[in-house]
């Protein structure tokens, strides 16, 4: 027996429908309901097809909605000068700063744990791990973060393999 016939069975379902579906205000069909959602639909279509006649910013052409514009506002001389004073007067962040000023305020990077078995080398570990999400976060890559990133080397950023040619350490690493 299932679930629903505990609460409701089949007879009294047929009996109650109708009643249920009109306090609900629900179609008694699946047919009308179809019918229903595609009237709307049309009905919402052809009031946006209307109005991007009048749009300034979109229209339809060929089938393919196209921008008129690249910005939703002209950029007037003096929001253009003032966006050039903003800009030359925030200073340039390094993201790696940007990371660690992250990781002081929330402290993600103690959800790095080393995995089982292993070891994790002590040196410039957390420069090392920074260096990591930043080459992978910006698809920059480990070789270029290891020629890139001040006492990060690309052998730092490879892990390491503990096999039996070599230790925990990593004397042998995968490559890239």
């Amino acid at each position: 027996m299932s679930f629903s016939n505990l609460i409701y069975n089949e007879q009294l379902w047929e009996r109650d429908r109708k009643g249920a579906y009109d306090q609900l205000s629900l179609f008694h069909e699946r047919d009308q309901i179809i019918a229903s959602l595609s009237g709307e639909l049309e009905r919402i279509a052809a009031q946006a097809e209307a109005a991007l006649t009048t749009n300034p910013f979109a229209s339809i052409k060929e089938g393919h909605l196209k921008l008129k514009r690249r910005d939703a506002l002209e950029i007037s001389p003096g929001v253009a000068r003032l966006r050039r004073v903003i800009e030359t007067s925030l200073p340039r962040v390094r993201i790696e700063d940007l990371l660690r000023d992250v990781d002081r305020r929330c402290g993600f990077s103690r959800a790095f744990q080393p995995l089982s078995g292993y070891e994790s080398r002590p040196e410039n570990i957390y420069s090392t791990l920074l260096a990591l999400l930043i080459a992978h976060g910006t698809n920059l890559g480990m070789a270029a973060m290891g020629q890139s990133a001040q006492g990060i080397t690309v052998d730092m950023l490879l892990p390491p393999v503990v096999s039996p040619g070599g230790d925990s350490q990593g004397s042998q690493r995968r490559p890239c």
